[in-house]
């Protein structure tokens, strides 16, 4: 199957989620929740710098939404052995 590829593929994937009722945004409690884990966990990926990029807007800390789809996507595997687990 032949997957067409998108040069303002950014764009799309920000509309895509507004449409479908998501914030282009969402703060640290959202993101957390988004991806299942702790809002101690996401602040620890952050300060450890392993984590989604982070937008800091005073003293809010914002996640974008394409920027947790591409780091999820990142670390995305088909088996363990591809993984590169680091000690938290």
């Amino acid at each position: 199957m032949k997957t067409h590829t998108n040069s303002n593929n950014s764009a799309t994937r920000a509309d895509t989620s507004r449409a479908a009722g998501m914030p282009a945004f969402l703060t640290q409690k959202e993101a957390a929740e988004l991806l299942r884990i702790s809002q101690r966990t996401l602040e620890r990926y952050r300060l450890d710098g392993i984590g989604p990029k982070f937008i800091s807007a005073r003293r809010r800390i914002l996640y974008s939404l394409d920027e947790l789809v591409d780091w999820t996507r990142a670390n995305t595997f088909q088996s363990t052995s591809e993984a590169n687990y680091r000690d938290c």
